[in-house]
């Protein structure tokens, strides 16, 4: 099976696929609560996890794209589903997902911050964009502390990010 590899000095050995993309492998159960951790799979794994196991039924008769209406020789005629797929336990984090954690309890893992029914308003920019360790908790989404470091970076030369005249900001 394929593998994937990184380039560079610092290059890890080919991973297969499965640990990417869980539904390649073997059908994950964990009916007896087996966890699943993030040293288990790779980092890139967060964004195709499979906490429902999830199969396509395909049949072989041609058919048209409802879509693009094409022609096709497979159809996908249902789809079956069961719980207790991955139980993804542990320290994990999503890239894209914002945190909190209580400072008063370092030793609790954090948790994620939740979408609310009424949307998110002004009131939680600091906690989406600003990270407070000492007193508040929080911990925006990796990706956001990543863009604020190229900002303050691109700002300490002199210029904006990719080389630009202009500084760029995180708006909300």
């Amino acid at each position: 099976m394929c593998g994937i590899r990184t380039a560079g000095p610092m290059s890890r050995p080919a991973l297969p696929m499965t640990k990417v993309f869980p539904w390649l492998g073997k059908t994950k159960v964990s009916d007896k609560g087996q966890g699943t951790y993030p040293d288990d799979v790779h980092p890139l794994h967060s964004y195709w996890a499979m906490p429902r196991r999830m199969r396509l039924n395909i049949d072989a008769s041609s058919c048209e794209c409802d879509l693009c209406g094409r022609r096709g020789e497979y159809t996908v005629s249902s789809l079956r589903t069961r719980n207790y797929g991955f139980n993804y336990d542990g320290p994990w984090t999503h890239p894209l997902t914002p945190y909190r954690f209580d400072p008063k309890k370092p030793e609790q893992l954090p948790y994620s911050r939740k979408a609310q029914t009424d949307g998110l308003g002004y009131r939680h920019w600091e906690a989406l964009t600003m990270k407070d360790e000492e007193e508040k908790g929080f911990l925006p989404a990796p990706v956001v502390l990543d863009y604020v470091a190229k900002c303050d970076k691109a700002d300490d030369r002199g210029r904006g990010v990719a080389g630009g005249s202009r500084l760029v900001g995180v708006w909300l």
